[in-house]
């Protein structure tokens, strides 16, 4: 794996440790926003990393594996419960000035997540 592609996948690992988020498709929906809220990884970035050749090969492989319609009827599936959530995500981190470090975690290895999660108030409700 790419030295640079191996970066963004593992700095969206963490992001699902430190948020406590699963990798189920509800999940990973709400997780994309909620990261540009409180993180300074912005959506300027996601589009930036979404042209890496290697989010692209996994993203191809995803769609053959499970195919288009199922990926849409997942997505399609999650919304009328994401949406009002996502609402309430960006009503309660809108105007965030301490922003979780996307790619500079290393730093707070040291730290407990306890700790990490109350320092950038990402305390799950």
């Amino acid at each position: 794996m790419p030295a640079d592609f191996a970066k963004i996948m593992l700095a969206h690992d963490v992001t699902h440790v430190v948020f406590d988020y699963d990798t189920n498709m509800y999940d990973e929906l709400k997780l994309l926003p909620l990261t540009f809220l409180v993180s300074d990884y912005k959506f300027r970035d996601y589009l930036r990393d979404r042209q890496h050749p290697g989010v692209e090969v996994m993203y191809n492989d995803l769609v053959q594996r499970q195919g288009l319609p199922w990926l849409y009827g997942s997505i399609l599936a999650v919304l009328p419960r994401l949406l009002p959530e996502l609402i309430v995500i960006w009503f309660k981190n809108r105007g965030k000035k301490l922003y979780w470090p996307y790619f500079d975690y290393e730093v707070l290895f040291e730290r407990s997540l306890l700790e990490i999660r109350q320092e950038f108030d990402i305390l799950q409700e």
